[in-house]
This record gives structure tokens, sequence and C-alpha cells, in this order.
């Protein structure tokens, strides 16, 4: 059986198990009977490593709109379309007004926003609306 999935310098080459599936716009589709399985340096598996666990609540709320909102913003797909504008290696530094992750500083960054898209859904309706999504300076 060939492992399909790549480790990098934090983490083994293992998947994780996720109820649910994701259609090719990278919109989340509740199913009981369906199973999404994410390498654990995939998007989906860093947003439940950054505190993000779609079937935990957090103060009350449910982490699956946040999660949701992280790996658009893991993928940079600043649209909500599944377009990903992302780069390997770039850097970013996010908070959400949950206070699952808190708003920090980060010296030589700057902040980027969607990219020829407006806001849209992806911000708007979001409850990460007040995140920084950043990269280091340079960086197009």
């Amino acid at each position: 059986m060939q492992n399909l999935c790549r480790g990098d310098a934090n983490y083994a080459p293992k998947a994780i198990a996720l109820q649910g599936s994701w259609d090719n716009t990278g919109a989340y589709q509740l199913g009981k009977k369906l199973v999404t399985f994410s390498c654990t340096n995939g998007a989906l598996a860093k947003c439940i490593r950054f505190g993000y666990k779609p079937w935990k609540t957090f103060n009350g709320r449910s982490l699956q709109d946040y999660h949701q909102a992280c790996v658009r913003m893991v993928r940079a797909d600043y649209c909500g379309d599944g377009t990903s504008h992302t780069h390997d290696g770039t850097l970013i530094n996010f908070y959400d007004r949950l206070g699952v992750r808190q708003q920090g500083v980060s010296p030589n960054m700057s902040f980027v926003s969607g990219m020829g898209c407006g806001w849209g859904t992806v911000h708007q309706s979001s409850p990460m609306a007040t995140r920084v999504s950043i990269r280091p300076a340079g960086l197009s």
C-alpha cells in the first residue's frame, strides 16, 4: 500500500479523517456517511492543528465555520471559489474574534487582502473577517 501523504519538517506523512466532504470550490458539505482524509501538512489538517477542530465548540460557539474560514485563509482562497493563491513557505499571522488564536505582531510582514475579487463572501460572512492574512514584505 502506497502512502499518498508527504511529510515535512514538522509532521510525519500521515492522514487524518474528517466527517463530511469539501467540493471543488472548497465549500464544506456535511454528510454523516461521508469521510474526507487530509494529509497532516494539508490545509484541512493544518487548521485542526491551529485549534479549529470543526467538531468542537469554543466559548459556546461551533468551530465548524472557523475551520472553514481557516482553510480558505491557509489556501489563500481569497475569492472563496476553490482557487488557491498560496506559495509554499509563505508565513501567515492570523487571529479570530473568539480568541482561539490571539492577535500578534510580526515584524517585516505586510498585510495582504483579497487578490482582485474584493472581499467577497469569504471575508464578509466569515467569522474570521477581522483576521490578519500576511506574507513577508516583497512577495507578490
